[in-house]
């Protein structure tokens, strides 16, 4: 499940010129999932407290003008992404916690390391956090800190009126279905408000009319401003070049799949249906070998050793028209990483809306992308039976059986037993 997100304030007394710094200088406290974010040591003083002393306009200003790329944008590694994503970009001569904003569509990934013990400033921040909040209650939690700033500003006598105007822009934006619409393809594209090619973002959303929303934006998040070529490459020459196979009573299985809690997270709600699709395939417990997998989804040849001669830049599945069908590219060269990518296809087969006429798989952490990948983690490696197979020994030659066991890769194996508690993360992404 998802964590409470609060922003909480005191107002401080300061003395500046600006009348919005000056009324809105404040004691800061951001919670998430009970941990206070923005517990401090202050050098100085030799004091802990909870709060931050920053600017709280300040703070409001940035939140309302990367709204759309904070609950939008998936994580990159660019410039662009880290001012707007991470709050240390503020600046404005203030110790902002290092604390960054990540959306993967339905939720925000919230994340801050601890200021070093080696660190000179003056402030330390103490927790770190690793935390997923809906988008919706992030938005909410933001726009009650916004109209508790715009009140303090209005009560104070400041005329300045940017806050007041950013924040009608945004919810007025949010409430019409084309703005919005519009919104979201600038910040996947990695833009700012009004930075985004028009013609280029009215013709990426006339494409997902056409093939479907969801799909284009998997494809957007991976592809940004090369996404129209992409989507041409797919459909005029991939698309020629596929191998057919059929996804066995899909409807039934893309019901029982709907019917999943949607309070769960996107792989912990792919796990259920990956536990669902074996047992109605009637799978036994342990290992799916590749004739397994050749009968069941009806594949020809050696799909699943041998890679296809066209060159696919991304894994993608297209639905022709015929119930439970699929034409499918697999993009990557080894087995076990065919084997993956297939049973990806497969779970965004069971995922993904009726509107999307193809199955794109990316490496981009949306949270369609998420589900994917727990779920052919989950089919071809059951979790609890990896515990079982691996018992207390964790060292680098029993993961490498468990790897050979299940014919996936060791990356999985030690991915799957993170995600179980059973190994430190930092084990895997050291």
């Amino acid at each position: 499940m998802t964590k409470s997100f609060t922003i909480d304030f005191a107002w401080l007394d300061r003395h500046v010129a600006d009348e919005a710094e000056r009324f809105t200088f404040a004691e800061i406290k951001i919670t998430v999932g009970g941990v206070v974010v923005t517990e401090l040591e202050d050098v100085h003083t030799k004091t802990i407290r909870s709060a931050a002393r920053v600017s709280a306009y300040a703070l409001a200003l940035w939140l309302l003008g990367n709204w759309w790329r904070l609950v939008r944008e998936p994580e990159r590694k660019s410039h662009s992404w880290q001012m707007s994503h991470r709050l240390g970009a503020i600046g404005q001569g203030f110790l902002w916690p290092d604390l960054s904003f990540s959306s993967d569509g339905d939720s925000v990934l919230v994340r801050m390391a601890p200021t070093p013990q080696s660190s000179q400033q003056m402030v330390r921040y103490l927790n770190g956090i690793y935390e997923l909040v809906s988008v919706a209650d992030f938005e909410a939690a933001v726009l009650s800190f916004v109209d508790a700033v715009i009140d303090r500003l209005q009560t104070m006598g400041c005329r300045t009126t940017l806050l007041q105007d950013l924040r009608k822009e945004v919810v007025d934006e949010r409430s019409q279905p084309s703005s919005n619409r519009w919104r979201e393809i600038e910040a996947l594209l990695g833009y700012d408000p009004d930075e985004g090619n028009e013609e280029l973002i009215a013709a990426l959303i006339a494409q997902g009319t056409s093939l479907g929303p969801g799909a284009v934006d998997e494809v957007l998040a991976h592809s940004k401003e090369e996404t129209l070529d992409v989507l041409a490459f797919l459909f005029k020459h991939v698309r020629q070049q596929t191998i057919s196979m059929v996804v066995p009573d899909s409807d039934i299985l893309r019901k029982q799949t709907a019917g999943i809690d949607s309070a769960l997270l996107p792989w912990e709600r792919a796990a259920i249906a990956a536990r669902s699709a074996r047992t109605h395939w009637s799978l036994q417990d342990g290992p799916v070998s590749n004739d397994q997998l050749r009968h069941l989804f009806s594949l020809s040849g050696n799909i699943l050793t041998l890679s296809q001669s066209v060159k696919s830049p991304i894994t993608v599945g297209f639905r022709n028209g015929k119930r439970d069908h699929l034409d499918t590219c697999l993009h990557t060269g080894y087995e076990t990483s065919r084997r993956f990518a297939l049973l990806r296809v497969i779970g965004d087969q069971l995922f993904s809306a009726d509107s999307d006429s193809f199955l794109p798989v990316t490496d981009i952490k949306t949270a369609r992308q998420k589900f994917q990948r727990a779920f052919a983690q989950e089919f071809l490696c059951p979790a609890d039976e990896l515990k079982l197979f691996v018992a207390d020994d964790f060292g680098e030659e029993k993961l490498d059986d468990a790897a050979h066991y299940f014919n996936v890769s060791t990356r999985l194996i030690e991915t799957t037993l993170v995600n179980k508690g059973l190994i430190e993360r930092d084990y895997v992404f050291e």
